[in-house]
């Protein structure tokens, strides 16, 4: 009974075995699905305030690229869900999952421009990768399904790659 509670309780508060309790979500699998979704469309929607704010051209180049990769991870995401039977979950606070932006954070980056945008965009995507990164790498121990463990390592990879080339823009700026 108290496993059932705990579980009712996750669910309501958005929050899975990806951020240390059960849910009644289903398998680890989907909940990685459940909780990585709504953590790259945060990353879609920060491309997309570097593409209509001035961003300069190497962070532009970087928002389009981050949008090509995730825009079909998110697909494949949702077919997975399907796959295992589960629902999207749509309500996630600022903080249920790692390197989320928080409101105030998004509302700043929208406000900026030029260069005040490229730094700001860049330290906070930084961010944002990492939390993914920690995601995959949880659900890597976790999972025997191949297509989980493909895609968990594909997030690791590009995401770590693109961690690299943030820090040098950083530099650079």
């Amino acid at each position: 009974m108290k496993t059932l509670l705990t579980a009712i309780v996750a669910a309501l508060l958005g929050i899975g075995a990806l951020a240390g309790c059960s849910s009644d979500h289903g398998s680890a699998e989907a909940e990685f699905a459940q909780m990585m979704i709504p953590h790259h469309e945060q990353a879609m929607v920060m491309s997309d305030l570097a593409l209509s704010n001035n961003a300069g051209p190497e962070v532009s180049a970087l928002a389009i690229k981050i949008q090509s990769a995730q825009g079909p991870e998110i697909a494949q995401m949702r077919a997975i869900l399907d796959r295992y039977d589960q629902e999207e979950i749509h309500s996630h606070g600022d903080h249920d999952m790692p390197g989320m932006l928080t409101e105030a954070q998004l509302d700043e980056l929208g406000g900026a421009k030029g260069s005040q945008f490229d730094a700001l965009f860049l330290a906070g995507m930084i961010e944002h990768h990492e939390g993914a990164i920690v995601m995959a790498e949880e659900v890597l121990g976790q999972t025997d399904d191949p297509e989980i463990r493909e895609l968990a390592e594909q997030i690791i990879e590009a995401q770590r790659a693109e961690i690299e080339e943030m820090r040098q823009l950083l530099v650079v700026n």
